[in-house]
This record gives structure tokens, sequence and C-alpha cells, in this order.
């Protein structure tokens, strides 16, 4: 079993990276949309440290749990790896066409969260790559802002 950990991406650099976005979006007219792209991504797992962010990942935990339980013996799928995997083709298909719009910045936005509910080894690289991108924007948004990074807490366990 590899070390589960979640995003060293304090609430404060999350607050940042979502008002800088939202400044590229809607002040900068659309302006860098990669990178605000990112920024989204990058500022949500940033609030999945807060209470409201603790909420929502664990309504939707519970949630794919539930559905999980009941199309498991059926499909033998897991709806929270389905929700990651569908969010990362709509983010790599959207960037790669340079076609970014609501639905990008939404699938950024619940790319972390569904990957922290995301199972087994497609969870895990997911999840992976999803707090390495994380990880590198918070190092720059972070001295920038006068937030810092935090230590990792722990990924909460979906077994």
């Amino acid at each position: 079993m590899k070390p589960e950990a979640t995003y060293a991406v304090s609430a404060g650099v999350g607050v940042a990276c979502l008002v800088i976005a939202a400044l590229f979006w809607f002040i900068g007219n659309r302006m860098l949309p990669r990178l605000t792209t990112c920024l989204v991504m990058t500022g949500v797992a940033g609030l999945i440290t807060t209470w409201a962010g603790e909420t929502a990942s664990g309504a939707i935990g519970s949630i794919t749990k539930l559905i999980d339980k009941l199309t498991l013996s059926k499909l033998d799928a897991k709806v929270s790896g389905l929700i990651a995997l569908v969010a990362v083709f709509i983010l790599v298909i959207h960037l790669w066409r340079k076609q970014v719009g609501w639905l990008t910045l939404a699938a950024a936005a619940l790319l972390p969260i569904a990957v922290r509910s995301a199972t087994g080894d497609l969870g895990d690289g997911l999840h992976t790559l999803v707090q390495g991108i994380t990880d590198f924007f918070a190092s720059l948004v972070g001295p920038l802002t006068g937030t810092a990074p935090h230590a990792p807490t722990p990924k909460p366990s979906g077994k």
C-alpha cells in the first residue's frame, strides 16, 4: 500500500489561487486559460483543508461509496474513480484543443475532491498527479502572496 497524503496547499494559498484565477478569467478577459485552470485546481485543493472542503469531500465520498455498493456487484466498477477519470479526460481534451471554458474550470475544481475519494491504484496514481500539479503551483503562489504551503495531511482511506 502506498502512503496516502493529501495536498500540501494551505487555505490561504488556495484562496490566493482562486482570486488570481478569477482576475485572469473575468478582468483579464480569459487571459492565460491554461494557467487559470491549474490555479482553480490548486485553489480547490487548498480549500479542501477547510471545514467546508472536508464537508464537501466527505459528502462526495459518501455518495460514491453508496453508489459503489449498489453497482459493484453488477458492474464491478468504482464510481469515484470514474468521476475522477471523466474530470481528467475533460481537462486533457480541453487543454489540448485550447478550448478552456466553464466545463473545463468545473472539471478542474472537481478533480482534487474526486481523486481524494478514488480508491485503488488508479486513485493513487491520479492523486499523485494532481498533488504534483497543485504542489508546484502552491510553491509559486505562496511566496508571492505571503502565504505558505503546509505539510501534507493524510488522505482519507476509502476502504
